[in-house]
């Protein structure tokens, strides 16, 4: 498979798991995300399975607008958000700045089926 398909089909992956919902806390999905305060935080979740294939990061309830998506191989935990961690690329282009006040969904993908989900407030 070409690393442009490939790409395409994280994408998607990460999307996807956008809108599969998620409860109000930080523990929703297979394993626990959360994100430090401010308008900058640092996303960390607690899974060892070699690293991330994607983080994103969109305005929530609903809305679906990608603030942040970030892509690669062995994404470790600790990204603050809009700085691009070595193996990652962004995939939507630059992070969008943060709103004090709004809730923000944060989805991880992995190499394996699990994904983990959680909500903040900056």
């Amino acid at each position: 498979m070409s690393l442009g398909i490939q790409k395409s089909m994280l994408v998607l992956a990460v999307a996807a798991s956008l809108f599969a919902g998620c409860g109000p806390s930080t523990t929703a999905g297979s394993f626990k995300v959360t994100a430090s305060s401010g308008l900058t935080p640092t996303i960390t979740w607690d899974v060892a399975e070699g690293g991330a294939l994607g983080l994103a990061v969109s305005e929530f309830p609903g809305t679906s607008v990608n603030m942040w998506v970030l892509s690669g191989s062995g994404i470790v935990s600790g990204v603050k958000y809009g700085t691009v961690p070595a193996g990652a690329y962004e995939a939507k282009g630059a992070a969008k700045p943060l709103v004090a006040g709004q809730q923000y969904d944060i989805t991880i993908t992995t190499s394996g089926t699990r994904s983990g989900n959680g909500q903040f407030t900056p």
